[in-house]
C-alpha cells in the first residue's frame, strides 16, 4: 500500500484492494483471481480515463472513492466465492512435515 504515492483516501482504497486480493489468494489457493481483479481494475481505470470520466494519473482521492472500491471489491470477491461454491471447488494443501532431527549421542 505504501508503495503508492496517494493521499490517505487513495491509500485506503489501495488497502481495500490489497485485503481483497489477499483474501482471494487465500480462499482460492491461487493467484489467478487476484491477478484478474488487478487487470480488470487497471483496464477500467484506463478506459474511464480515455473517455474523460476519471484521471488515471490522479494521486488524490475521496471517501466516495474508498466506498466505491469497497463495494466493487466485495462484489467481485462475492462472485468468485459463489462461482467456487457452485462448481464445488475446494482449496487443498498437502502438509509436508520436516524430517525429525537426529538426536546427538553423547
Amino acid at each position: 500500500v505504501f508503495g503508492h504515492l496517494y493521499d490517505v483516501w487513495g491509500l485506503l482504497s489501495v488497502g481495500v484492494f490489497a485485503l481483497t486480493a489477499a483474501w482471494l489468494v487465500w480462499r482460492t489457493g491461487g493467484l489467478e483471481s487476484a491477478i484478474a481483479l488487478h487487470a480488470v481494475n487497471n483496464v477500467s481505470a484506463f478506459l474511464l480515463g480515455a473517455f474523460g470520466l476519471a484521471d488515471a494519473n490522479a494521486t488524490t482521492g475521496s471517501p466516495v472513492d474508498v466506498l466505491t472500491a469497497a463495494i466493487t471489491m466485495v462484489a467481485y470477491a462475492g462472485i468468485i466465492e459463489w462461482m467456487q461454491r457452485r462448481r464445488g471447488l475446494v482449496r487443498t494443501r498437502t502438509m509436508r512435515l520436516p524430517a525429525p532431527m537426529p538426536v546427538p549421542q553423547g
